[in-house]
């Protein structure tokens, strides 16, 4: 088995895969980590919004894809270049770690919307994408029934920390593939 670096050719991070007493599990393919390597402000928030929300209720999140290291292409993706976008599983109402769509019955609306609050109430997210429409903050983009992503494109000049999901900050660039 081919071993993955834990940091990329941009000096961002892969996610911790799976690691003791941490409430997050990760998902998606390619598996191993290989597409979960983050520019480390997004790494930050990560670690913040599962901080607070093992706080608050005992499920873990689901981490999907974040970004490939070296920010190369992605199938089926059109951002996941920069490590400053992330998927994120909504809830579900048996705690199992399994996908779940909007649509299910297992599917927990209420859990799920104040785990966007989480994000969006963090000051560095701007919107996410997940198409169920009754929760705050959040706009449609097809294939978003299963997980959300979250997403920024507002560049914040002269405050104390820059995270703008869709901004490499490393040039101030739009990342390529970008929805801004």
């Amino acid at each position: 088995m081919k071993e993955i670096a834990s940091a990329d050719t941009r000096g961002f991070l892969m996610l911790p895969q799976g690691p003791e007493q941490v409430g997050y599990y990760t998902n998606g393919t390619p598996g191993g980590g290989a597409a979960r390597f983050a520019h480390p402000t997004l790494l930050s928030l990560i670690c913040r919004v599962e901080s607070f929300w093992q706080a608050e209720d005992g499920r873990k999140l689901g981490i999907g894809h974040i970004s490939v290291a070296g920010g190369t292409k992605m199938k089926d993706h059109r951002s996941h270049r920069g490590g400053l976008d992330v998927d994120v599983r909504p809830l579900r109402q048996d705690g199992n770690n399994l996908r779940v769509t909007r649509f299910d019955k297992l599917y927990d609306h209420d859990a799920t919307a104040k785990l966007v609050d989480l994000f969006l109430d963090s000051g560095e997210v701007d919107v996410g994408y997940f198409n169920h429409l009754r929760i705050r903050g959040v706009k449609f983009l097809v294939g978003h029934d299963d997980h959300l992503q979250s997403l920024s494109c507002r560049y914040r000049k002269g405050a104390g920390h820059a995270c703008d999901f869709g901004l490499d900050l490393t040039t101030g660039k739009t990342v390529p593939g970008s929805t801004c």
